[in-house]
């Protein structure tokens, strides 16, 4: 908006732009015009408030671990029955998605029964920790859980809990040459490539040592057998 207004001396222009107006001006004694800016007032400012949603959603979950009441599942692992909901389960593992919504038996049923080995049912309470984000997102595992939990989440496809796996092993086997050992057919097997790699190098940087269980753990077995 333009608004030029004259009187016998000064020539006033007010130029308005956006939310600041600039004023500009000529007198008889000077030659060129002077601006002078006037800032608008600040416009009230609206409080706002960050949710973290993510940890409300896990703590939801968290409390559906041992709710019976709505649970729609029963998964039975061995002698255990495990209460469980099917959108947790389908949430976390696509296989789980394909065998409760899919064409399997048990999309229809209200009961599941998973053949797992021994090593797997000890850990299977741990496995459903993880699903439901429980024990305030800490995860107990030992040396003993990682290789049977590997195998639950390699074959339910549930990739973040084979990642945590992966790197918990990665940290323990540095400078174990006897984990790297152990460890090294199960890396293989499954696949773990960061693992595998990191068990051949303990092993390279300890060639004499390795050898020395390796020759052990054969006499070993050639002997019992």
């Amino acid at each position: 908006m333009l608004n030029l207004i004259h009187n016998t001396r000064n020539y006033y222009c007010i130029i308005i732009l956006c939310t600041n107006i600039s004023i500009a001006y000529k007198t008889a004694s000077s030659s060129r015009p002077t601006k002078v800016k006037v800032k608008a007032p600040p416009k009230e400012e609206i409080p706002s408030f960050r949710i973290n949603y993510s940890r409300m959603v896990a703590k939801n979950f968290a409390k559906l671990r041992h709710d019976h009441t709505t649970s729609d599942i029963i998964l039975e692992v061995g002698s255990k029955y495990y209460h469980t909901h099917k959108l947790v389960l389908c949430n976390v593992s696509p296989v789980f998605g394909q065998m409760f919504n899919g064409k399997w038996k048990e999309s229809n049923e209200n009961r599941a029964t998973l053949d797992e080995t021994e090593q797997c049912q000890k850990v299977f309470d741990i496995f459903l920790d993880y699903a439901y984000g429980c024990r305030n997102g800490f995860l107990p595992m030992t040396i003993s859980d990682v290789v049977p939990l590997l195998t639950l989440a390699d074959k339910y496809e549930v990739n973040g809990l084979k990642g945590l796996c992966s790197k918990f092993m990665q940290t323990l086997v540095e400078g174990n040459i006897k984990q790297a050992i152990t460890w090294m057919q199960t890396a293989e097997e499954l696949q773990l490539e960061s693992v595998l790699q990191r068990c051949y190098e303990v092993i390279c940087w300890n060639l004499k040592q390795a050898f020395q269980m390796i020759a052990d753990v054969s006499f070993i077995r050639i002997s019992t057998d």
